[in-house]
């Protein structure tokens, strides 16, 4: 989203109103950019009102007034979303051009986007049931299932397109250009079921135990708080050589170390229990033998959590030969990708 102003017209005839006015204009961005639009309006009209006597000339704020206008009518293209997991709605309004530039900063790292992403949502997310006490207690009851819709109502309110995509199609082999808007992501079957399993409030486990030669491994369903721990540990290098590979944030024995919630090797008193995601899970997983983890990989079923992920998908026909088909989109990856205008 680029905000776009056109250059007020000054007389050049007369260079000192020309630097005056260039002088006027880079204090009042500087000022803006320091204290914020509202607490720059109180400044200038405190500024006017001691200047009055003098007939000093001021700039006038009507151009303040329109971004306070522009800025209401952005809070009514707020999207609501209904949340599986924890089963209430939430309304998610836009991000502010200031906002975005923030997260094209915080983009220079991957794990320091998603962590100003996660924060942007919980400025900008208000459930209708409940509140967070904390950030912290935002991130530790947010699951993958509900940030994606979060992510997703955040991409619908903030923008109107999503970034290009490009697709080989499958009858006739050429490659063309999808391009989309972000409500045409969601369709009468993305959201599939609620939770229902009744456990204890807020803890989402599914106990699948899977039993490989001796290893006894249960699942969970992973916060956020696990994600970003595990995106910080993999670094920007391993989360872009992800991104490269597979086309996600994270990879497929990635995503295994945050749906663990325990590996247990052995039995009895000498069993060895591993709960610690990124100190005992991830470099088990990582250095186990080859033929130990394709057993895992075969018996473990992440699948198990798919009923409660929403799918977000484009229907798209090819602009060559006509031939239908069916394009999933993750809003996180899209969001990034837009942020980034790639």
């Amino acid at each position: 989203m680029e905000n776009q102003f056109r250059t007020p017209e000054l007389n050049f005839d007369n260079s000192a109103e020309v630097m005056q006015k260039a002088s006027a204009f880079a204090n009042m961005a500087a000022e803006i950019s320091n204290i914020g639009t509202e607490e720059y309006q109180q400044v200038h009209a405190n500024q006017m009102a001691a200047s009055a006597s003098k007939n000093a000339p001021m700039i006038g704020p009507s151009y303040l007034n329109a971004l306070k206008k522009i800025e209401g009518l952005s809070d009514s293209k707020a999207t609501e979303v209904e949340l599986p997991l924890l089963n209430t709605k939430a309304e998610v309004t836009p991000l502010t051009g200031k906002e975005e530039q923030s997260l094209r900063t915080a983009s220079v790292t991957i794990d320091g986007f998603l962590l100003k992403l996660n924060e942007l949502l919980y400025s900008h997310v208000t459930f209708r049931d409940f509140t967070f006490n904390s950030f912290q207690d935002f991130l530790e009851n947010l699951f993958p299932p509900d940030k994606s819709l979060l992510v997703w109502a955040l991409l619908n309110s903030s923008y109107l397109t999503l970034p290009t995509l490009e697709k080989q199609c499958e009858s006739c082999k050429q490659t063309y250009r999808i391009e989309a808007a972000p409500n045409e992501m969601v369709h009468g079957d993305t959201l599939k079921q609620r939770w229902e399993h009744a456990e204890t409030p807020g803890v989402f486990t599914v106990r699948q135990t899977v039993v490989v030669d001796g290893i006894e491994i249960e699942l969970q369903v992973p916060s956020e708080k696990v994600r970003v721990i595990l995106a910080d540990f993999l670094g920007n290098k391993g989360v872009k050589n992800n991104m490269q590979n597979t086309g996600n944030v994270f990879s497929y024995s990635d995503t295994l170390v945050y749906f663990i919630k325990s590996i247990v090797v052995g039995s009895g008193a000498d069993a060895v229990v591993l709960r610690d995601a990124i100190a005992d899970i991830y470099p088990f997983l990582k250095n186990v033998p080859p033929k130990v983890m394709d057993l895992i990989r075969s018996k473990i079923d992440i699948t198990v959590f798919d009923d409660y992920m929403p799918e977000f998908y484009l229907d798209v026909s090819c602009t060559f030969c006509g031939h239908k088909d069916k394009v999933l989109v993750d809003p996180e990856t899209t969001f990034f990708r837009k942020t980034l205008s790639i």
